[in-house]
């Protein structure tokens, strides 16, 4: 009598109970929104770019920025 393969017989009904109970475990919810009454986004990307770029771009560069007519000879000097 030959040997049949028993993995592909019990593979097929585990992965499909595998599958139907992690299925089951999902709950999808819908994201609020303002328009539904949902709280506003504590995260606002405008205030904190504003406030790094005042706080610390803008001194870095006037720290780092040399007279106009030195840099712009400069760079006429090296094509």
């Amino acid at each position: 009598m030959p040997n049949k393969p028993t993995c592909s017989i019990l593979a097929a009904p585990i992965l499909a109970v595998t599958v139907g109970v992690s299925l089951t475990a999902c709950k999808i919810l819908p994201t609020p929104s303002a328009e539904n009454g949902g709280n506003p986004p504590a995260f606002n990307a405008d205030k904190m770019v504003g406030d790094i770029w005042a706080a610390k771009a803008v001194p870095y560069l006037q720290q780092k920025a040399g007279p106009f007519p030195e840099v712009h000879a400069l760079a006429k000097a090296d094509p």
